[in-house]
């Protein structure tokens, strides 16, 4: 479960000797999550692919027994966007392009990075 939308995102469930059942709300992971139960039975995973920015944020995993109390984990999952290419503009705030000039000697030069987007943790 997503906890930033409240709602169950991916669910499987197994009833006595049948083979587990999935159920997955493709509003909040479309269909990029697969939940993958391993050989030992004892672990699973949720695969993601592709991670998107808009994934990140609290995802609870809960699991039911039947003769046990509810059993619960949280993990935060965080994503970093990486940014746009940088450009270099002068003074006039004019892109420039490979390169820069001419210039003439003893004037002033005045470049400035710009970068957009990204978002880390």
């Amino acid at each position: 479960m997503r906890q930033a939308s409240s709602k169950t995102c991916y669910d499987t469930r197994v009833k006595s000797s049948e083979l587990p059942s999935h159920w997955k709300d493709v509003s909040i992971l479309e269909n990029r999550a697969n939940f993958k139960p391993l050989r030992d039975k004892s672990r699973a995973e949720l695969v993601i692919v592709p991670v998107l920015k808009k994934d990140a944020g609290v995802f609870r995993c809960r699991v039911d027994f039947l003769l046990s109390p509810t059993k619960n984990s949280n993990v935060n999952l965080e994503i970093v966007v990486p940014p746009e290419v940088p450009t270099i503009q002068d003074s006039t705030g004019f892109e420039l392009p490979a390169h820069a000039g001419p210039y003439e000697e003893g004037g002033n030069l005045e470049l400035t990075c710009v970068v957009t987007g990204g978002k880390c943790p």
